[in-house]
């Protein structure tokens, strides 16, 4: 839904791509503290520097994919390494990863119903923040903006672009 709103110029088939790669992010194989900078969290291993070290590689090794693939004229694949980096982003900006928060493996039911309700019960400052996020992503992806050498402050945890 998220998608929908920031991208209302996108051809409906692109916006279907971003959001297949949010479920291919969030697949099983991907739920683990092994690959929790995929989900802008961290492994209860990492210190937050190493966390972020960790997703801001993830996050620029698919946004330098996405326009090198754009600059070849595979739209698809690009706008799917594209979706990659922006999973990432937006899942920064829900309370339940905010700060690259510890990952928790095998949570409970209860520890994991209270995730997923964090991610999807936003306030509407919170979706307008994501949306935003979304949007700038986008624009450093066409080249309207230049990318940060980092997109997270390894000190702080905190977005930074």
């Amino acid at each position: 839904m998220i998608n929908q709103h920031a991208f209302p110029q996108l051809p409906g088939s692109d916006v279907a791509l971003l959001n297949n790669m949010t479920v291919w992010v969030d697949q099983n194989q991907f739920q683990d503290a092994a690959h929790s900078y995929m989900h802008a969290m961290r492994d209860p291993n990492d210190s937050l520097g190493e966390a972020v070290t960790k997703t801001n590689a993830w996050v620029s090794y698919n946004m330098l994919m996405a326009r090198l693939s754009e600059a070849d004229g595979d739209d698809e694949l690009a706008m799917m390494y594209f979706g990659a980096a922006l999973h990432t982003i937006q899942d920064s900006s829900s309370p339940a990863h905010r700060c690259f928060q510890k990952w928790q493996d095998n949570p409970g039911l209860i520890r994991e119903w209270e995730h997923v309700k964090q991610e999807y019960l936003f306030s509407q400052a919170a979706k307008t923040s994501v949306i935003s996020d979304t949007r700038k992503l986008y624009d450093m992806f066409i080249g309207n903006t230049q990318m940060p050498n980092q997109f997270f402050d390894p000190k702080t945890g905190n977005p930074n672009f």
